[in-house]
């Protein structure tokens, strides 16, 4: 019951933070859409041989491989051999783009979520046992 209110409060905040982490992958996608738009190709992950074969997809080159490039870069799965393959035709200095988003996505947007989460969690919690 804590949580289903808990969830139920967190309702217009969490809109809010979905919106905010929304509009950042909407620019840093346009942003790296005009700096590698068709540079990354299908071979980009050819030059690694344990890379899934759907990993082509994950580039800049239009809005829907774009976001799930943002998606891939912010689950931290690989991050590594994602972000090298996709400076690799570009320039090295990419790794520490990918990094910077990295770091607004993950380590600020999504920890201040679950910090707002944890919360309005224990807020509710506390009220229950007074």
């Amino acid at each position: 019951r804590v949580i289903f209110t808990t969830l139920h409060n967190m309702k217009t905040i969490f809109y809010g933070l979905l919106m905010t982490l929304f509009s950042f992958y909407y620019m840093f996608s346009t942003f790296s859409m005009f700096l590698t738009g068709g540079k990354i190709t299908t071979d980009a992950f050819d030059n690694m041989k344990d890379i899934p074969n759907a990993y082509v997809n994950v580039n800049f080159n239009d809005f829907g491989s774009s976001f799930l490039s943002c998606f891939c870069l912010t689950m931290v799965n690989n991050i590594n051999i994602i972000a090298r393959s996709l400076s690799y035709k570009c320039s090295d200095y990419f790794q520490a783009y990918f990094a910077t988003f990295y770091f607004i996505s993950t380590l600020i947007i999504l920890n201040i979520c679950q910090t707002l989460l944890l919360e309005m969690y224990l807020i509710i919690k506390s009220k229950k046992l007074i």
